[in-house]
């Protein structure tokens, strides 16, 4: 019996880990709903008790009861933040691939949709990585333009979203399901913080509510760290990704005046910008613009192409949401 536990449990790992389960049809709907209730019976339960290892204990330590966590956080929050216009949020899996994740394991179907409830019945506006027919074209396009390692902070940015959220999951030797959430800038990916939620797997109830609880665990810690980060950025502005591809005519001396001249008229003309990158074929821009002057990407984009057209033909390649792609020539 103990051997076919330890299967099940090793299955039940793999099944949460892996990338290209095949999907059976799913029904969001129905999960939300088993999900929402499996969450609120289980609220009534004693709290997990933590694995016996100092690591583990300081680990739950940083979680504490839900009810009594979230109401700390909830009160922070209206506190400090009720008048702040909240950012645009997506979530996704870990992986090099977390549309096809989505797409093909139900698991973390499951857990992306109760992460979006958490976050919808709290007023965040939250983007979903399927439906958007743009994605692909994005990341094809940034393909052609240089590599890049992690494609989720375009995929952020290209539905719109001002920070993403990424999960994973484990399962340990003490049968305590432990979900590790991560919330990252979507223009430039720097982590803002990341926050963990356990659950006692031998808890009576659904395996899958129980991991959806241990993601629910560790919602309001991040939501607060997120909250934190964008009180301070948004006195900066709105911020746009800003794409420049050079064209191979600039070389050499004339190669380092574009950029500087670029970078000055930008600088001085649209908005403060940050530097990602700059080889000698791509600029690659963070601009934060005063939302009055600039109320779109288009018009972020028209401003770049009058403040730089003296230096060289601006050209627009493509526009998704908060990335702007130029050819200079």
């Amino acid at each position: 019996m103990r051997a076919r536990v330890g299967v099940f449990f090793e299955l039940l790992i793999l099944f949460f880990l892996t990338a290209c389960a095949s999907s059976p049809k799913y029904k969001p709907a129905d999960v939300r709903l088993k999900a929402h209730a499996a969450y609120d019976d289980l609220e009534a339960e004693t709290s997990p008790r933590a694995p016996s290892t100092a690591s583990a204990t300081s680990t739950s330590a940083s979680n504490p009861s839900p009810s009594i966590y979230s109401a700390a956080v909830k009160t922070q929050s209206e506190e400090d933040f009720s008048n702040m216009l909240k950012p645009i949020l997506m979530v996704m899996p870990e992986g090099d691939d977390p549309l096809t994740v989505v797409q093909n394991n139900p698991l973390s179907k499951s857990l992306v949709a109760a992460a979006n409830e958490y976050l919808t019945e709290r007023g965040y506006d939250v983007k979903s990585l399927e439906g958007s027919s743009e994605l692909n074209d994005i990341l094809q396009m940034q393909n052609e333009i240089s590599e890049i390692e992690d494609p989720s902070y375009l995929l952020g940015l290209a539905v719109g979203a001002d920070v993403y959220i990424k999960f994973s999951g484990t399962i340990n030797a003490n049968n305590m399901i432990s979900v590790s959430l991560s919330a990252y800038e979507s223009s430039t990916a720097r982590m803002l913080g990341s926050q963990t939620g356990l659950m006692n797997g031998n808890l009576q109830g659904n395996r899958s509510a129980l991991v959806q609880s241990a993601l629910k665990k560790a919602m309001p810690g991040l939501e607060k760290k997120i909250l934190s980060y964008w009180a301070t950025d948004r006195k900066k502005g709105i911020q746009y990704k800003v794409v420049m591809n050079v064209d191979e005519r600039f070389m050499g001396e004339a190669l380092e005046d574009l950029q500087d001249g670029v970078l000055s008229a930008v600088r001085s003309n649209v908005g403060d910008v940050r530097v990602n990158g700059m080889t000698g074929k791509v600029i690659d821009l963070s601009i934060y613009v005063d939302a009055e002057k600039h109320p779109d990407a288009f018009a972020v984009y028209s401003a770049i192409r009058q403040n730089v057209s003296s230096l060289a033909s601006v050209r627009k390649e493509n526009i998704f949401n908060k990335v702007i792609y130029l050819k200079l020539q």
